[in-house]
């Protein structure tokens, strides 16, 4: 969608002038209709304003190496440009009914993780959460502690220790350059006693907050298997995919001058990870179906953005585009 509009905001002056001099060449009148409409350029900016984000948002939590603060700081940003449209007569509809969809968005998943996460990204350390929302992190930080089997005694350790890294003092101090370090890296030089929020920090880095990785396997998996091909054994397919991975993995490796036995490439396909070992006996306990979602109008007077209620979005670390970030060193 955001190429369609793209498109058609860059050929602005093109599909101006055909619609003034050569209208005969349109032979949809609707589309002659929206062309000449007042305001339809200018709206189409607007919703490129709202798409580019959104395409951003996808891209970026879709990334092999995305974690839950990296959600949550694209959410930020798309929440912004959708609070930037402007308030006008033919856009209060879709401007509330944007804003509608990342609310219901924003409810339907527990955002405890995301923002412990985003507290504990060395790069941002919390920086444009709302007052209060510090006793929540605490709070929700000792339940994960707790749960884990430690006593009262270490989860005070911990929020000691999450005090000192929000503060910089100690270990935390080290500087922190998002171009040339990943947060799991970052914290695995960390060596502070008892490594209580170093193992918290790590876990929840760890955690891939996505399906693409699947899906794409699925994508790949299709494109060996179908209509033409369905009599292959499971064993060819799988063979199949694994070269597939391999030659676009290491597209640099066969091109140069060196040379590999073929026991070495065999070794090479077969430690590919595209196929991870999977238990399919394991119970489905959390497939309960999805909700129905009704759409709601929104009170203009009553239209706010629910995130708003943990973050400043006005904070400029939320407004800092995405090339200027990654020339970015967190001191």
């Amino acid at each position: 969608m955001f190429e369609s509009a793209d498109s058609i905001w860059r050929l602005k002056l093109a599909l101006e002038k055909v619609a003034n001099e050569n209208s005969n060449i349109i032979t949809s009148k609707s589309v002659l209709k929206s062309i000449n409409a007042r305001g339809f350029f200018h709206n189409v900016n607007l919703l490129l304003k709202v798409l580019d984000p959104l395409k951003k948002t996808v891209l970026s939590v879709e990334a092999s190496n995305t974690n839950y603060a990296d959600c949550f700081i694209a959410l930020i940003r798309l929440a912004n440009a959708i609070k930037q449209i402007p308030v006008e007569r033919d856009l209060v509809g879709f401007r509330n009914y944007a804003i509608d969809s990342i609310n219901r968005r924003w409810e339907s998943f527990d955002n405890m993780p995301f923002i412990l996460t985003y507290f504990l990204h060395p790069g941002y350390r919390g920086e444009g959460l709302k007052q209060g929302m510090w006793t929540k992190i605490s709070a929700y930080a000792q339940d994960i502690w707790k749960n884990m089997g430690y006593d009262i005694n270490d989860q005070e350790i911990l929020i000691a220790q999450m005090l000192n890294f929000k503060d910089k003092q100690g270990t935390y101090a080290v500087p922190f350059v998002k171009k040339c370090v990943m947060p799991r890296t970052w914290w695995m030089s960390c060596d502070d006693q008892p490594p209580y929020l170093k193992q918290l920090a790590l876990k929840m880095f760890s955690v891939v907050p996505h399906s693409a990785s699947c899906e794409r396997m699925f994508s790949a998996l299709g494109w060996l298997y179908g209509k033409k091909r369905t009599t292959l054994d499971i064993n060819t397919v799988e063979a199949m995919a694994k070269i597939r991975h391999f030659y676009q993995n290491n597209s640099k490796l066969i091109s140069s001058e060196k040379t590999h036995t073929d026991n070495e490439v065999q070794k090479m396909v077969n430690e590919s990870f595209f196929f991870d070992e999977v238990d399919y006996n394991e119970d489905n306990n959390n497939e309960d179906g999805y909700e129905e979602i009704f759409e709601t109008q929104i009170p203009n007077h009553e239209v706010y953005v629910l995130i708003e209620d943990n973050v400043d979005l006005t904070n400029a670390i939320f407004l800092n585009n995405e090339e200027e970030e990654e020339d970015e060193i967190y001191n």
